[in-house]
């Protein structure tokens, strides 16, 4: 889908002079101006437009229910029991009990604390998130793709393009919430999680599979006990993964790679640091943020042939851009 697709958003507000408040996006060629939003935006899911249209009208004069304070950052979540509130910014707790009340779908208010993590406002404690038949217990910032069905269709690449069987030895490096892993492992793979957010680390461990083990710790500060691996799966965030991860897998890499990313810049420059030990044997973008100019890449990389001896990956073989296929190619007719 190409609208309404967006299970969180992330909306600035400013409270001006006069008690006026604008609450909406950063303007694209003027990002310090904030372009108000009221209803009628066309990317987040319906649960989520309609807590926008509810919180807008339900936070009062001034936004006078929401923690005081200039500027806030508001990021509305769907998850099973219906759509969570995130605070960021301001000062006190604001009157959550109210907007509880009066927002209809909204389940939980939470602030987003200075370590990261969350405090509790009001509402439910616990939620969750059911991707891929799996429900995970998350908290107020773990991170999930925003586009749940394009996702899912990514998802089932990189497990086809693993080629994992039984025992083999999997690395999943910037697990998140480890639905990698999870799959993986009930291939009948032994796979080592390595995640350093502690929210996303602990929803991960979770109620996780036999087979799947996470360790809350960044990936450069693990990934060389991790080896030896038959695969290493690389999800990181937009910064790409830092010069000791690459300068490990150059070193002591498994036969294969498998590179998750958002940004095609460092993506290429992770790449080049690779490309000592490594060739490219599979490209496929997939379109997670439609209306935007952000893209998933999806490279299956597999260890040269000087370094195998007589490796799969002898020569660069790159798929044709004919068959580079984005999200809408990969899914059914009917979604």
């Amino acid at each position: 889908n190409e609208r309404n697709y967006r299970s969180r958003m992330t909306f600035t507000l400013v409270r001006l002079p006069g008690g006026r408040v604008v609450a909406g996006f950063h303007h694209l060629g003027v990002p310090h101006r904030i372009v108000d939003v009221e209803d009628g935006c066309i990317l987040p899911e319906p649960a989520v437009a309609s807590a926008w249209t509810g919180l807008r009208k339900a936070w009062g004069d001034g936004a006078r229910r929401l923690p005081s304070g200039r500027n806030l950052r508001l990021t509305l979540r769907s998850v099973d029991e219906g759509v969570i509130l995130v605070v960021e910014g301001g000062r006190g707790p604001g009157r959550p009990d109210i907007l509880l009340r009066e927002v209809e779908g909204l389940v939980a208010v939470w602030s987003n604390t200075r370590d990261g993590g969350g405090k509790l406002l009001a509402g439910l404690k616990h939620v969750h998130d059911t991707r891929l038949g799996e429900t995970i217990r998350t908290g107020p910032t773990t991170f999930l793709q925003v586009n749940t069905v394009a996702s899912e269709a990514l998802h089932r690449w990189v497990i086809e393009q693993g080629g994992v069987g039984p025992d083999e030895k999997v690395v999943d490096a910037y697990c998140g919430v480890g639905l990698y892993g999870r799959d993986l492992a009930k291939l009948g793979a032994e796979v080592l999680g390595i995640e350093c957010d502690a929210e996303a680390a602990r929803a991960a461990s979770r109620d996780s599979p036999e087979g799947f083990t996470v360790d809350a710790v960044a990936v450069e500060d693990r990934l060389a006990e991790a080896l030896p691996a038959d695969l290493v799966i690389l999800n990181p965030p937009r910064i790409g993964v830092a010069a000791k991860v690459t300068e490990t897998l150059v070193a002591e890499g498994p036969p294969r790679l498998i590179y998750v990313s958002c940004d095609p810049a460092t993506l290429a420059r992770d790449i080049g640091r690779l490309s000592a030990s490594y060739g490219v044997v599979g490209v496929r973008a997939f379109d997670l943020f439609p209306q935007t100019a952000h893209v998933e890449v999806v490279v299956v990389l597999a260890r040269t042939a000087d370094e195998l001896g007589n490796g799969p990956a002898a020569r660069l073989e790159v798929e044709p851009a004919d068959r580079l296929e984005d999200s809408r190619a990969a899914l059914p007719e009917n979604e």
